[in-house]
């Protein structure tokens, strides 16, 4: 049975999910209160870091090794999303590989084309 997070998560969807309609600012609280309902892995750790000069979060499970990494770039058609909201995601992705998962930071439009 999923857990009861997945359920509520599961149920916002099918009663329309949030107004993606709205202007980005409006779309990216709502979006980002829908993935704050998806469960982390308490285990995890995170970390924001840089990659060249574009900022990231790192997103670990024990034992990762260090000498590899996942580059994970979140969902939400460059408007909505960021790596917080995906960082429960991108860390288990990290875990299923073995190594540190890094979620880019990358700007969002319309402000930024």
């Amino acid at each position: 049975m999923a857990s009861p997070e997945l359920q509520a998560l599961v149920a916002g969807l099918r009663e329309g999910g949030p107004d993606l309609a709205a202007p980005p600012p409006q779309a990216r609280i709502a979006f980002e209160d829908m993935l704050a309902t998806i469960p982390v892995g308490e285990d995890l750790t995170f970390e924001d870091s840089t990659l060249g000069d574009v900022p990231v979060l790192r997103c670990a499970a024990p034992g990762a090794a260090e000498d590899g990494a996942l580059l994970y770039l979140h969902g939400g058609a460059f408007v909505i999303g960021s790596p917080k909201g995906y960082r429960g995601l991108a860390g288990e992705l990290g875990r299923a590989t073995g190594v540190p998962a890094y979620s880019v930071d990358y700007r969002l439009a319309p402000e930024h084309v």
